[in-house]
């Protein structure tokens, strides 16, 4: 046999292996569900929550502490440290430490705000701190996260980030995203002291609601890009991941889905369910969990994303899910209420594995806009805005939460604004501000949004509203 062909064997024979190897792992690396969401009991209402790699959960909820030691539900009061702070924020380290952090107001520009480590279900150390806020620059944590005792970081809606070393807390100085900036920083997570990444939604001048990405490289904040960059309406809810490779971000384009994966060089996105997405737990590359509101999970086994359920909700009809937290590869948490017909109950739901049940058949509601109230509210000596309050309905007549409005401003200002309705089916929109504003504003709504639902307009009781009668300028 000639050197060439000996060449060309061999080529062909190390072309093949690669072959095999490729498909092998593309095989062995989606990985099926490892059970379901079933709906767990728990002591009260819950508002925060925190989970760790042992099995434990620690909890906030009607003002005392709550403890899951792996098998039954324990809690403790507040200590009196705390009294007063609003808490808004938590996260934990893998091996149970969790915190929570909160603010109370000391006089018109400044915050305090508290920073409360709990150990196995004790509280053992409480920072506080002083804190500038404004109209432009509230100070409120929104957000914790921790890869050790040493490295916990903790962000700032529209202000610094916190650090905490494991002997103090440094406030953090993050360079602006955006000329004449508002921005909104939603979410931190955090692989190392050297690998932190904070994801939000900001604007300049006119353009309004971009989502950013930043990263901090142990030496300078960077701001990466992502494919949605210069567009307005991209909104940023959640980032999570499981190590530097495996960074999953969820947010909504109007009534769209954001699903964008980093693999360490570059994002991705990913199609879902076309949904809304607010929350996101990743245990692995191919392990991870996003949640759409009102409705429920889906789950991602490395190569698509798939609706899962929650099992014990079968007279619900709404969930409203208000914090998520991951443990181990198969053991997570979601907490929120839900409407059973007449009242909201507090729940919970755990990952536990177990055989996987199938989602049901999609079955399809319709929402409307039952009604509309525009008023124009007064900012300052002769500067208002309008304001819309949108009640979204379904088809029994029921309040539905997490809806998304948007709708369209006229009269002294023309804008579009997008709003999120609550427990009682109520969104409030805002108009830009106007300086000795002429004439009525008026409010129409363009497109409604909620999970699993679709909006018909032919229900509507209104469509759109002006101010009742003239305000007094």
């Amino acid at each position: 046999m000639s050197k060439i062909t000996l060449n060309k064997v061999l080529r062909q024979f190390w072309l093949f292996l690669a072959l095999i190897s490729f498909f092998s792992v593309q095989s062995l690396y989606a990985a099926p569900q490892c059970g379901n969401f079933e709906k767990v009991s728990i002591p009260d209402s819950l508002s925060l929550l925190t989970s760790s790699e042992n099995g434990t959960a620690t909890a906030l909820g009607d003002g005392v502490l709550r403890y899951f030691d792996g098998t039954s539900w324990s809690e403790q009061g507040l200590p009196s440290e705390s009294e007063g702070f609003h808490f808004g924020a938590s996260g934990s380290t893998p091996d149970g430490e969790a915190w929570f952090a909160g603010t109370r107001v000391i006089d018109v520009y400044t915050l305090e705000v508290i920073m409360m480590r709990v150990t196995a279900g004790v509280v053992d150390r409480i920072d506080t701190l002083s804190y500038p806020s404004s109209i432009n620059t509230p100070g409120a944590p929104v957000d914790i996260s921790a890869s050790a005792s040493n490295n916990v970081w903790a962000v700032i809606s529209r202000g610094d980030v916190l650090h905490f070393d494991g002997f103090s807390w440094e406030v953090i100085d993050v360079p602006d995203v955006f000329v004449d900036q508002i921005l909104e920083r939603t979410k931190i997570y955090t692989t190392s002291p050297n690998d932190v990444w904070i994801a939000g939604t900001g604007s300049s001048g006119k353009n309004a609601d971009r989502g950013y990405v930043q990263h901090w490289n142990g030496f300078v904040w960077i701001t990466i890009p992502t494919p949605f960059d210069g567009q307005s309406h991209k909104l940023f809810y959640d980032i999570d991941g499981s190590g530097p490779d495996d960074i999953w971000i969820v947010g909504q384009y109007i009534n769209e889905d954001i699903l964008l994966h980093w693999n360490g060089s570059i994002w991705q996105e990913a199609s879902g369910p076309g949904q809304a997405m607010f929350h996101v737990m990743s245990m692995a590359p191919n392990n991870a969990w996003a949640i759409v509101q009102n409705k429920g999970p889906h789950y991602w086994d490395g190569s698509q994303w798939s609706e899962a359920v929650i099992t014990g909700f079968e007279e619900a009809t709404t969930l409203l899910i208000s914090d998520v937290a991951k443990g181990n590869s198969c053991d997570a948490w979601m907490i929120g209420t839900y409407y059973e017909g007449s009242t909201n109950q507090p729940w919970a739901a755990r990952l536990i594995p177990g055989d996987v049940v199938p989602p049901p058949p999609p079955s399809e509601f319709k929402v409307y806009a039952d009604s509309i109230d525009v008023s124009s509210v007064k900012v300052r000596r002769k500067t208002y805005y309008g304001q819309s309050i949108v009640t979204v309905l379904d088809s029994n007549g029921l309040p539905v939460v997490g809806a998304t409005i948007t709708g369209d401003f006229s009269g002294p200002t023309s804008t579009r604004k997008s709003s999120t309705t609550g427990v009682d089916g109520k969104a409030v929109l805002k108009s830009s501000k106007k300086y000795r504003p002429r004439g009525e504003w008026c409010f129409e709504v363009a497109v409604i949004t909620a999970a699993g639902a679709t909006y018909d307009s032919n229900l509507n009781t209104v469509t759109s509203a002006c101010e009742e009668r003239r305000r007094k300028r």
